[in-house]
């Protein structure tokens, strides 16, 4: 394919809008393949010929979510995946064996809705080891809040839900502090949104930010420390009072 187009290929798929009431409404022209970047450039119409109606002898018709798709497949993504929505709150997990479910793990993809389903491209780094792989969707609770500081990542499924450990920081320098929603293996719920979020430190000099929100079941406030020592920072929700609050490890201050 190189020898003829260049890199990457492009190749775009659409249709025009319908024609006037005189022309019966028949639309100009329902697909066309359109080929860039290459020597000479391809445009083909895929309808019948001599009355622009859709070949259906070629193609079918299905409802977009009226957003549109642009999604560009990497060379590493041999699969699709798709689901019935409304799918709100549920996570897609993989897992290479039907008799160990607790070890699958939830997979970061691309996704997106066209035609009334839920299209998720798997690519090849989100297969698991092995010859076979099991997809499912899950729905996991918000239980609790995760506080992160800077040094720690979240590492759903340990003790502790994180690893790494907080970078110690000049005193009168920002902190920047991410607090995630998670469920009881502390995996990053991206459903929740909206809830209000407040931060508390053992430093009673500290200087904190106004509260706010969860957004895709994260936010990042900046603190900083008014005295020199070790002290943690504590995450409450104002808005869900059953999720108890969540303290942070703690974090050392020291002198300029």
């Amino acid at each position: 394919m190189r020898l003829y187009f260049g890199n990457p290929l492009q190749v775009r798929f659409g249709h025009q809008n319908w024609g006037n009431a005189a022309q019966a409404k028949i639309p100009r022209r329902w697909t066309k393949i359109c080929v860039t970047n290459s020597v000479r450039a391809i445009a083909e119409d895929f309808t019948k010929q001599g009355d622009y109606r859709l070949n259906t002898e070629i193609w079918n018709l299905s409802t977009g979510d009226g957003q549109g798709l642009y999604i560009v497949v990497p060379t590493n993504a041999p699969y699709w995946i798709t689901c019935n929505v409304p799918d709100t709150g549920f996570s897609l997990i993989v897992g290479s064996s039907l008799t160990d479910i607790p070890s699958w793990r939830t997979i970061d993809v691309p996704i997106t809705l066209q035609a009334g389903l839920r299209w998720a491209l798997i690519t090849q780094s989100a297969l698991p080891a092995g010859p076979q792989a099991f997809f499912a969707l899950v729905k996991r609770p918000f239980t609790q809040l995760q506080v992160l500081l800077p040094g720690e990542t979240n590492a759903p499924g340990t003790p502790t839900g994180k690893v790494g450990t907080p970078t110690h920081i000049m005193l009168g320098d920002v902190c920047t502090v991410t607090v995630y929603a998670v469920d009881p293996n502390y995996n990053i719920l991206n459903y929740v949104t909206g809830d209000m979020i407040a931060l508390g430190s053992t430093d009673p000099n500290a200087y904190l930010p106004e509260p706010a929100r969860l957004v895709n079941g994260a936010v990042t406030m900046q603190v900083y420390f008014g005295s020199v020592g070790s002290f943690t920072v504590t995450a409450t929700n104002l808005t869900n009072s059953q999720i108890p609050p969540a303290t942070s490890s703690p974090i050392t201050v020291v002198s300029p």
